[in-house]
């Protein structure tokens, strides 16, 4: 296929450097998810550009609209109904020659006119899946896929069509345009809705939770986290349940939990019978998409901590191998 570079508005390019002063992206998307590194002092302005959009949510519900396999995947711009969404903010100035190249797995602002405007970059950009250095005199990169290549191999080799609205034709249009659900800052591998699901303890494999991370609350948080444990203890069921609302970031929040005694479950159960007190708190730490830490705390049973392995994810996720 001819690597063609069609810069109306659309399409975008990317690169890489020394890593020191580094912000970190989470990019959840229906392909999986990726941890974008953003390099601060290679490219100031276009980090924070970036990062204004991802804060307010502008990329959120936006589709990947261009893929060319061994050269660039493209978002920024078009709804998943082909609509487009108008950038919020002025073009910034170029902050290209900076060191970072548009290497694969680079990230790296899309450009307006042709030639292209070097200074037209606003919302639009791309990741790098070939090595572009022809895109090193004009388009800024300022970043790079830390991790979730899977994801973005998978995004890599998505077919595609000619897509025609009534004022664009996109000839490298996925025939399953990847969706971004959400993007945010983090500081590292965050918490998110992908760990919904069962986990259990490898060392004791008849013990677990289940975790569930669903929308926020009326009270104004971007989630809540919900967990519910049970074990046995002295030969009898054991039941823990708990929530917490959070806004997405951290890697680890913390749970209290409270338990459910009352009569076994069967034609005995009678909700009303139930005594309900306070256990004390679980931290659900995650380290990976497929790893995760149990730490406890209660007076009744102490502290300490125990690994885990996911055991179920939600269906809709394709990938979140590598990370």
């Amino acid at each position: 296929m001819i690597k063609r570079l069609i810069i109306c508005l659309l399409f975008v390019l990317p690169a890489v450097h020394a890593q020191s002063q580094i912000r970190t992206v989470w990019m959840e998307t229906t392909y999986g998810p990726m941890l974008l590194s953003l390099d601060e002092e290679a490219a100031p302005t276009t980090v924070a550009n970036f990062l204004d959009y991802v804060n307010e949510g502008f990329y959120d519900g936006l589709i990947f609209q261009r893929v060319i396999p061994g050269f660039v995947v493209q978002t920024g711009t078009f709804e998943s109904d082909l609509g487009i969404r108008e950038p919020t903010r002025a073009a910034i100035a170029s902050e290209r020659n900076n060191g970072l190249l548009n290497t694969p797995g680079t990230l790296a602002m899309a450009l307006s006119g042709n030639p292209p405007d070097v200074d037209s970059a606003r919302a639009a950009w791309y990741i790098n899946t070939g090595i572009n250095d022809f895109l090193d005199s004009d388009f800024t990169v300022f970043g790079r896929v830390s991790a979730g290549q899977a994801t973005l191999d998978a995004m890599n080799i998505a077919p595609t069509v000619t897509a025609r609205t009534p004022n664009f034709n996109l000839p490298d249009f996925p025939v399953e345009p990847p969706r971004i659900i959400r993007m945010f800052e983090t500081d590292g591998y965050p918490l998110a809705p992908l760990h919904t699901g069962s986990w259990f303890d490898p060392q004791n494999p008849g013990r677990g939770l289940n975790v569930e991370v669903a929308d926020g609350s009326d009270a104004g948080s971007d989630a809540t986290l919900v967990i519910y444990l049970y074990d046995f203890v002295a030969g009898s069921q054991f039941w823990l349940a708990g929530n917490v609302n959070f806004d997405f970031g951290p890697s680890e929040v913390t749970v209290p939990m409270l338990i459910l005694d009352g009569p076994e479950f069967g034609d005995a159960f009678n909700p009303d019978d139930r005594n309900i007190e306070s256990w004390g708190t679980i931290t659900f730490e995650v380290t990976g998409c497929q790893t995760a830490v149990m730490k406890y705390q209660s007076p009744e049973f102490g502290t300490g901590e125990r690994p885990l392995v996911r055991l179920t994810r939600p269906n809709d996720l394709k990938t979140c191998e590598g990370l």
